[in-house]
C-alpha cells in the first residue's frame, strides 16, 4: 500500500512555498500548487488574504498555511483518487504529481489505458486490480511517465506560449 507524506513530499518540492501570480500561468494566482482560479473555495485563500493584508510573507512556514495545504491535497487528490491501495510508491507519486498538474481524470485515464481497463477516469476495484496485478510495476510507473512527458510535449506543440514551463514539467515528469 502507497504511502500518502512521501508522495506529499515530493509534490510540495514541485509546487513551490509563496505565492505565484504569472500572467501566463493558465492556474492564475496559485500557493502551493493549489490555484485560486480552480479552487477558489479552499479555506487556505482567507488565511493568505488576512496575511497578504497584513504585509506578512506567505509560505509554509506559518504551521496553520502548512496544515491547510497538506490536508487540501490528501482531502481533494490523494483520497478522491483512491490512491493508497496502489502497490507502487513510485507510479503512486507520479499520479498524484500529473493528477495536480493536469487534473485527476486525465491522471487516471492515462493509467487506465496503459493497464488495458476502460478509461473513465474512476480509480475503482477493475482499475486497482489491473494496476496492482500489473506484472512489471516498475515498467508500469516507466510507461506512466513516458506518457505524462509526451502530453506536456503536446501542451507546448499545441500553445508555444506554454514553452517557458516545459523544463519544469519534464522535472516533474521525471521525479518519481
Amino acid at each position: 500500500m502507497a504511502e500518502y507524506d512521501p508522495a506529499y513530499a515530493v509534490l510540495m518540492d514541485f509546487e513551490g512555498d509563496g505565492i505565484v501570480d504569472d500572467p501566463h500561468d493558465r492556474g492564475g494566482m496559485t500557493f502551493s500548487g493549489i490555484t485560486r482560479k480552480n479552487h477558489g473555495d479552499w479555506s487556505g485563500w482567507r488565511k493568505i488574504d488576512e496575511m497578504l493584508d497584513a504585509g506578512q510573507p506567505v509560505t509554509r512556514a506559518d504551521s496553520m498555511l502548512a496544515y491547510l495545504v497538506k490536508d487540501f491535497y490528501r482531502r481533494s487528490y490523494w483520497a478522491t483518487m483512491q490512491l493508497e491501495p496502489v502497490a507502487s510508491q513510485h507510479l503512486v507519486t507520479q499520479l498524484l504529481l500529473f493528477a495536480v498538474h493536469s487534473g485527476q481524470v486525465r491522471a487516471i485515464k492515462a493509467l487506465q489505458r496503459l493497464v488495458d481497463v476502460k478509461a473513465d477516469g474512476i480509480v475503482g476495484p477493475v482499475t486497482l486490480a489491473a494496476v496492482n496485478g500489473f506484472e512489471d510495476q516498475r515498467g508500469l510507473a516507466h510507461l506512466y511517465r513516458a506518457d505524462v512527458l509526451d502530453h506536456y510535449a503536446r501542451i507546448v506543440q499545441n500553445d508555444t506560449s506554454q514553452a517557458k514551463w516545459l523544463r519544469g514539467w519534464v522535472r516533474r515528469g521525471m521525479a518519481a
